[in-house]
């Protein structure tokens, strides 16, 4: 499917953005876990959610659906999976479920994980890693008559045998000591949710901690839920303790002998010494800082979640199109359910575009937005969003001056490259960008109409849908399909805006 989209001039009236996927497929995951009947209102409705349902359901929770809620009914741990679960295209969904297949018991049969082919290429060795040191075996699948092998991460001595779906889980989560790379929040966050159902207690440890928002949603779960765990950050710079952010009821285990994780195990600095990345430099902002922290986590195993109800709020990532769209055209622009008190990183666009000269009113859990006004580029650091990296590239081509978007390697391992999607999309249409290994530098731009690619990712798609409505003549975007899995009725809801955008 192709998203064609014209030139707008106007964009005002009111709108409720979608819930936060984030949110909904935590508590999907939590309310499989706990024993009883739970109710998730205002739910999200979109391919992850639905994505994420189906994969529990394989792990013997009864869902059912409803506009307004969904109610989920378990027996709790240990779980009773079918022998294959798919997770389909969802990255958070497929993340959180590995370490949870081990929640099984001792004599559960063998169960399978697997996932759709975008997910397949997305980077999983080290939350393997970390499940191996866990206690879990997991092997990869045999194809064409082939044998079984243990999936194990590419690095040390011998032949490297890289992780990847489907993958084979044999054996119990027992906890115990791992690190485990901070490249992606979801890996830190699948154990965090995991381990406190484990046998035993557990010691995580996560150098260089990237999307830290997502993690502390994760925490808010927890502390919910009443989960004892200890965390602690150091500095490694100066290797000094910060003990000031520790959530305990309960002595914790000795942090001592702590399996600290190498980032030669990740496939980050693969992805950016590809043929073409390889020959970009990093951002000079970067160049002056060092990110050295560890994060420590302490989980008391043997514990267990309690049924709940839960109002899922709104979704700062998917708003950050409509907020944008309100700014960057003429025109008022009013948006409800957005609690700015939430732990949802992505909130902080209202904040940058606020800095860079926008007209934003926050009243409660509503933002209003007078657009049209002058925008100044700026620095930004985005490495704890780098889900609304393709939007800040957007602003950066209508912001006066130099728009640097800093510190978000992490950008390169979403659904697509979004550093490179965003870079030749907007290059395409006549964005004055730069790609760097770890950002981009934009600066303003005036933009023409272009046939641009998609790479069926959505976030790229609906930032480039953005450049199309500040383009002269005519935009079309390919694989615009991928909306359906956070914003299904995204285009709907622009063009209740004034939006000229249709599907093809």
């Amino acid at each position: 499917m192709k998203l064609v989209i014209r030139s707008t001039k106007e964009i005002s009236g009111e709108a409720t953005p979608p819930s936060s996927k984030s949110e909904m497929i935590r508590g999907l995951i939590l309310a499989t876990l706990a024993k009883g009947t739970s109710a998730l209102k205002n739910p999200l409705h979109s391919q992850d959610t639905v994505d994420a349902i189906r994969a529990c359901r394989g792990l013997g929770a009864n869902i059912m659906v409803r506009t307004d809620r969904v109610i989920v009914e378990s027996r709790g741990v240990p779980l009773q999976s079918e022998t294959t679960v798919n997770t389909g295209n969802s990255g958070v969904t497929t993340h959180f479920l590995l370490p949870v297949l081990g929640l099984r018991g001792e004599k559960a049969r063998p169960v399978t994980l697997d996932c759709g082919d975008q997910m397949k290429a997305r980077p999983v060795e080290s939350l393997v890693s970390a499940l191996q040191r866990l206690g879990m075996k997991l092997h990869v699948q045999p194809q064409r008559g082939k044998k079984n092998i243990s999936a194990r991460p590419a690095h040390g001595k011998g032949q490297a045998i890289r992780p990847s779906f489907p993958l084979q889980i044999s054996s119990e989560l027992f906890g115990g000591k791992a690190g485990v790379s901070g490249v992606s929040s979801q890996y830190l966050s699948a154990l965090l949710m995991s381990l406190p159902c484990a046998k035993n207690d557990s010691v995580i440890t996560v150098d260089n901690l990237e999307e830290r928002p997502y993690v502390e949603m994760t925490e808010a779960w927890l502390n919910e839920q009443g989960i004892v765990y200890e965390h602690k950050k150091e500095d490694l710079r100066f290797q000094i303790k910060d003990l000031s952010k520790t959530t305990t009821t309960s002595a914790p285990p000795r942090l001592t002998d702590a399996v600290h994780f190498s980032h030669s195990e990740d496939r980050t600095l693969k992805v950016l010494r590809s043929s073409k990345s390889s020959l970009l430099t990093p951002s000079k902002e970067v160049e002056k800082k060092s990110q050295a922290t560890r994060d420590v986590y302490t989980i008391k195993g043997g514990q267990a979640y309690k049924p709940f109800i839960k109002m899922i709020p709104g979704d700062f990532s998917s708003a950050s199109y409509l907020i944008t769209a309100g700014v960057l055209f003429s025109g008022t622009v009013v948006l409800h359910g957005l609690d700015m008190q939430c732990p949802q990183g992505d909130k902080e666009l209202v904040t940058i575009l606020q800095k860079m000269g926008a007209d934003i009113r926050i009243e409660g859990d509503t933002l209003t937005i007078t657009g049209g006004k002058e925008l100044t580029g700026m620095t930004i650091d985005a490495n704890a969003i780098p889900d609304i990296v393709p939007t800040l590239a957007v602003i950066g081509t209508q912001a006066t001056g130099t728009t640097e978007i800093v510190n978000v390697a992490n950008a390169r391992l979403k659904e697509t490259d979004r550093l490179r999607s965003m870079t030749e999309g907007l290059s395409e249409m006549g964005g004055d960008i730069t790609e760097h290994t770890d950002g981009l530098t934009v600066r303003k731009s005036v933009l023409h109409g272009a046939s641009v690619k998609g790479y069926n990712d959505h976030r790229t798609v609906m930032a480039l849908s953005l450049a199309g409505m500040l383009a002269d003549g005519e935009t079309l975007i390919d694989t615009a399909e991928a909306i359906n899995k956070t914003f299904p009725n995204y285009v709907e809801m622009m063009r209740s805006l004034g939006a000229k955008m249709r599907q093809k």
